[in-house]
């Protein structure tokens, strides 16, 4: 993307009011041939200012008049770029907030990985304002500061062609040295951004674990926290070495202009070619050259800044959503689930699945176990169309998730995880979140299916408690009621369940199975478990082998009556139970 120049990525960015932006460049281009011609007049009436009757025809005070009018006609173009390049600035942000959010839900799950959620945040609370201000404050001046020296360089080769070349010849090195800088800021901005994240997630792990780091004497020092900080620091000092000898090689180019002027200039006066007041009216000249010329390269520098955050935007907003059909057609089958010769890896070196056949009838439960690593959760993953799969086929419904759409494929699942997240609200608002537009007695009937209402019962206000971002008031059993709640009021045919029972105490556990069976009346329910006692009652047990393969398959009674996996998971579950303190 570094071969794209900022200007097209800043117009890419803006989309469909990219006019403004257009309009905002073209008035900028106008100031800097007024602002040029400007600074080229100031030589003509320093010119009749001593002595010389005319020059073009004008007098000292017809000189004076065209510069006030060259000032006014400068300001005015001026108000209406800046305002246009204001509501550029505020066109951008409207568009990037709207199109990460609209962007965001269009995207396959799988490409929310971890540390998705940070730059995202970054972006929205930081970088977002960054890339306004190369809209509002730094892109036109740019534009400005070019079209002014282009400007003045023609008319000072027009007037003397060696005072013109004086300036002209200088501008090529300052170009090498504006792009040498640029290198450097872009090599300070690289080796920040990835301490920047890793020191953000760390202190985020820091605040949220607080409970395990002091039960464990470990939150202070919390060294991954301490060794973060300390790279950061140390990137930042690097940084600043870079950004350092960026400006330093940007302003000591900056200043051969006028010292290669002032040498001109005074030779050309000592020969005669100049009267005394018009050379050092071309050194004054060449000295809002040169500091235009200076600004110009600072600015570009501060765009360049917000670069690395420009290139984040667009790459996500070229993100493509998984292919899907305009229309989906009917599901033959509702509540049927099969995986037809599935293999699926998430990166092409390593395989997680291979050759994975079985099927869920409507109404029936499937469950799925296996070691860790073994796959399991990657199949509800691509039952929901986290990912498509690299060979065979999943299909949901009766048809392939392939042939419907994302939102069709998910209106027929219901998901429950181990880690549930509950959203800043009441009890009620995050059990309505399975179905926007259920009623209130549906939303209380679907809480008393799952125990909810026995957790509103203790709870200080009641329906109206707010259990706080990701449901921290709660416990993980509550929370996955909660969960539970949702599902049965979302009344999906499909309803999955990944470890939702494996970290829960004996009450909780129990409460969930019942609502498992609950659901299980009216839903196809597909288990990801360990538990006996949440596995063995399945219509089909499919049992994962460590590479991938599906090593045995059949209902508990006859997995345990052969030698395999699941007979010795069976024994050591039942030796397990009867451990005692």
């Amino acid at each position: 993307m570094r071969n794209t120049s900022t200007l097209h990525c800043l117009r890419e960015a803006l989309a469909d009011h990219v006019h403004g932006f257009d309009k905002a460049l073209a008035l900028a281009a106008a100031s800097g041939i007024v602002t040029g011609l400007a600074f080229a007049a100031v030589i003509p009436t320093a010119q009749t200012l001593g002595g010389v009757e005319t020059v073009l025809e004008l007098g000292f005070w017809q000189w004076i008049a065209v510069l006030a009018v060259l000032a006014v006609l400068a300001g005015v173009i001026d108000y209406f770029k800046s305002a246009i390049a204001y509501n550029s600035a505020l066109d951008f942000m409207d568009i990037a907030l709207h199109g990460i959010g609209d962007k965001i839900t269009s995207l396959p799950l799988g490409w929310f990985g971890k540390g998705t959620a940070g730059r995202l945040s970054r972006f929205v609370t930081h970088d977002l304002m960054s890339i306004g201000q190369s809209f509002a404050h730094l892109i036109a001046p740019i534009v400005v500061g070019i079209s002014s020296i282009a400007t003045l360089c023609i008319t000072m080769v027009l007037w003397d062609w060696r005072i013109g070349l004086t300036l002209i010849v200088p501008l090529p090195l300052l170009w090498a040295a504006g792009k040498w800088s640029t290198m450097l800021l872009h090599r300070g901005a690289d080796a920040m951004l990835d301490l920047d994240f890793e020191a953000s997630s760390r202190l985020v792990e820091f605040a949220v674990c607080q409970g395990a780091l002091r039960s464990c004497g470990a939150s202070h020092p919390y060294q991954p926290l301490d060794d973060a900080l300390d790279a950061r620091t140390a990137g930042q000092r690097r940084s600043l070495r870079y950004s350092v000898a960026a400006n330093l090689i940007s302003n000591m180019a900056g200043q051969l202009l006028p010292v290669a002027m002032i040498v001109v200039c005074t030779a050309l006066t000592l020969q005669g070619s100049l009267s005394p007041l018009t050379g050092i009216a071309c050194m004054g000249v060449s000295l809002r050259f040169s500091t235009t010329v200076v600004d110009m390269f600072s600015m570009l520098l501060g765009v360049e800044e917000s670069r690395k955050a420009l290139d984040y935007y667009l790459s996500v907003m070229r993100e493509q959503p998984l292919p899907e059909p305009a229309e989906s057609r009917p599901a033959t089958q509702p509540g049927a689930v099969e995986l037809d010769h599935v293999r699926f890896g998430y990166h092409d070196s390593a395989t997680v699945l291979d050759d994975i056949s079985w099927k869920a009838e409507p109404g029936s439960m499937i469950a799925v176990v296996g070691p860790s690593g073994s796959g399991k959760t990657t199949m509800a993953k691509l039952i929901a169309r986290f990912y498509d799969t690299n060979a065979g086929t999943v299909r949901v419904g009766g048809l392939d998730v392939r042939d419907q759409r994302a939102s069709d494929v998910l209106s027929q699942l219901s998901m429950v995880f181990q880690d549930v997240y509950l959203f800043q609200g009441t009890l009620a608002d995050n059990i309505r979140l399975g179905r926007l537009d259920a009623s209130d007695d549906d939303v209380m009937r679907a809480a008393q299916l799952a125990g909810v209402s026995e957790i509103a019962d203790r709870l200080p206000d009641g329906w109206n408690t707010n259990v706080g971002e990701g449901g921290r008031s709660l416990s993980g059993g509550e929370r996955q009621r909660v969960s539970i709640a949702r599902a049965l009021l979302k009344q999906a045919p499909i309803v999955l369940f990944d470890e939702a029972t494996s970290a829960l105490d004996v009450e909780n556990e129990a409460h969930i199975n019942d609502c498992m069976a609950q659901i299980r009346a009216t839903s196809t329910v597909i288990v990801i478990a360990h538990k006996l006692e949440t596995i063995r009652n399945a219509d089909l047990i499919v049992v994962m082998g460590n590479d991938g393969h599906i090593t045995q398959r059949g209902t508990h009674n006859e997995l345990i009556a052969q030698d395999g996996m699941y007979r010795e998971f069976y024994k050591a579950r039942c030796q397990a139970e009867s451990w005692s303190l």
